[in-house]
């Protein structure tokens, strides 16, 4: 899991959601230390790959992110200590395949069944 927080920027014409987004924040958490409004050259100190991309954007400090390797893996471990049998299924629909999960092929301990 990555702690480092969250940063959410938006492009001009997506103003508004980005409005609706901040309200939401403030309703959700009376403590404005929840999130910070950085600028353009707090963007570009922290994030320069975005430099001069973005004239706004909400950090969100505590805001963390899973690696959905890592997870399925710990999963995987998980699963097979309680020597659990998982299938994963897949349906044909209008438009293509459905299916209710996905795996990389670097995951070679979790195996599709027929």
């Amino acid at each position: 899991m990555q702690q480092n927080g969250s940063l959410i920027v938006w492009h001009p014409q997506d103003h508004a959601l980005a409005k609706q987004f901040s309200q939401h924040l403030q309703r959700a958490h009376q403590d404005s230390s929840v999130w910070q409004v950085w600028r353009n050259q707090e963007i570009s100190e922290h994030e320069p790959q975005l430099s001069g991309r973005f004239q706004q954007g909400l950090f969100l400090p505590t805001e963390g992110q899973l690696d959905n390797r890592q997870t399925l893996l710990a999963l995987a471990d998980v699963l097979d200590r309680q020597q659990v049998s998982c299938h994963l299924e897949a349906q044909q629909r209008s438009g293509g395949m459905c299916c209710s999960g996905s795996l990389d092929a670097g995951l070679s301990r979790l195996r599709w069944q027929r």
